[in-house]
């Protein structure tokens, strides 16, 4: 869609790929434009882009001094004031989080608790800056849609930055799946959901790489095996500790112990055999290089054998 210029990628363009902070698009674009008769209707309706471009204008033409509370931008936009500043990066990391949460199935009620802000104003930054939601509040259906808005233009994962990953997890995975990588609590029975899902998630990378020729039986049959002995420790764990978090916790210590532990093999007779006679070898070796190193007096023929063979001892001996 044209804009005063400038062409934005709107769902009224292609509900499939769209820009997600497309009502901000807009809205600056209109700024400081002769925008009567060149807007369609649809957009001028939108009170989210109306309410946006009335702020962005008021920024840059005050009517009066900052100080007066009625036109003072920030104060009467205050909504549209705060998400301005989550989007351009200006609170840290909360622009990244909030975007991660939207594309879970938690509500606006809930993620603006988790971040002490109000209902409305998360629902102002996702209509302006990801919508990815309905009017409703629901997130969208579409999963393409929503990875599109998690990674951007990243096509590998290993591209991905920690933000981008944040997001795919959200995507892919839910709102328990991110918790528990942003480290936050979950209920014991999302801990089921969350796995079940990852390993759907994790088949269909496998699935992909096996066509591609990137890994064999090998690797499958190991990835297998560790999902197997996962599910069996957290069964063994669930039987043991009857639902006690503290017990479930030693249970799971005890359990990686027994795990990682060294397996003690029994020596073989045989090794100790040839390690002796490995040992009785060296001994003979360092006898005879002994042997090498002593000096013999040649007597000649009178020089009978008794002799040599005592001079021999008495030399061997001094060696030692």
């Amino acid at each position: 869609m044209n804009i005063c210029g400038s062409e934005i990628n709107t769902p009224y363009d292609d509900r499939a790929d769209f820009s997600p902070k497309w009502r901000h698009l807009v809205a600056s674009a209109m700024v400081g434009q002769k925008v009567r008769g060149m807007i369609p209707e649809e957009i001028r309706k939108d009170k989210y882009i109306t309410t946006q471009y009335n702020y962005l204008t008021s920024l840059r033409n005050p009517q009066k001094p900052d100080d007066c509370n009625y036109y003072n931008p920030r104060l009467r936009y205050y909504d549209n004031s705060v998400v301005t500043k989550w989007f351009d990066g200006q609170t840290g990391v909360l622009k990244h989080y909030v975007e991660a949460m939207l594309l879970t199935e938690q509500t606006y009620e809930d993620i603006a608790s988790t971040i002490n802000a109000d209902a409305e104003t998360v629902k102002v930054y996702e209509k302006l800056f990801f919508n990815i939601r309905d009017n409703y509040g629901r997130t969208c259906y579409s999963p393409v849609l929503k990875i599109k808005f998690a990674a951007g233009n990243v096509t590998r994962s290993a591209d991905l930055s920690v933000f981008e990953m944040w997001k795919t997890t959200a995507a892919q995975l839910g709102y328990a799946a991110l918790a528990r990588s942003l480290g936050f609590r979950v209920k014991p029975e999302q801990y089921d959901e969350v796995e079940e899902l990852t390993y759907q998630r994790s088949r269909g990378h496998v699935v992909n790489r096996v066509v591609k020729g990137e890994i064999g039986n090998f690797d499958i049959n190991s990835m297998q095996t560790n999902h197997i002995n996962n599910k069996r420790l957290a069964f063994d764990m669930k039987q043991t500790s009857g639902g006690n978090i503290k017990e479930e916790v030693e249970v799971f210590g005890l359990t990686m112990l027994q795990a990682l532990a060294p397996k003690m093999l029994k020596v073989d007779e045989t090794l100790k055999e040839k390690a002796a006679k490995n040992e009785a070898i060296q001994q003979k070796l360092l006898v005879q290089n002994d042997i090498n190193k002593v000096q013999l007096n040649d007597k000649g023929p009178q020089g009978s054998s008794k002799e040599f063979t005592e001079e021999l001892q008495h030399k061997a001996e001094s060696l030692r």
